[in-house]
């Protein structure tokens, strides 16, 4: 149905159109998830209908994307896992820096002990976070060269 839409309009829907199939793969995700942390705990405190219900609204959401993409042909837009990684972990490194003791001042006076007993962690965490980072840029990097 070429025509209907104009380049921007099109542009406009075929984001909004990525992002309820990515919410919905998150619901489907979530749905069936028995994750769980050392400092987090996912309940899934849905009964087994409201999952059964929520699977098929999903896949009902799924096809009308579809049938959308069969009429306008939106345009695919590749998700690299090394880009989602680069900003995953670009925020997470920013995240720890500022969590060091010295910064922690912006919330209140900071124990002179804190730094001896939470930096090393940090300093690890952070060193671990930017040697993934490379990895990944290093893909990120491949992926921009490629003709």
């Amino acid at each position: 149905m070429d025509g209907l839409l104009n380049r921007q309009q099109k542009d406009w829907l075929s984001i909004v159109l990525r992002s309820t199939e990515d919410a919905m793969a998150l619901a489907r995700r979530l749905v069936r998830a028995r994750d769980h942390g050392r400092l987090h705990t996912l309940i899934n405190d849905l009964t087994a209908d409201e999952m059964k219900e929520l699977r098929e609204l999903s896949q009902q959401v799924g096809r009308i994307v579809a049938q959308l993409d069969e009429r306008f042909y939106f345009q695919r837009e590749p998700k690299r896992v090394s880009r989602l990684l680069q900003g995953e972990l670009s925020t997470l490194w920013v995240a720890l820096e500022n969590s060091r003791s010295r910064k922690l001042r912006r919330f209140g006076e900071v124990d002179p002990r804190l730094e001896s007993a939470l930096d090393p962690y940090l300093e690890q965490l952070i060193r671990l976070v930017l040697a993934m980072e490379r990895i990944v840029n290093q893909e990120a990097e491949r992926d921009t060269n490629k003709p």
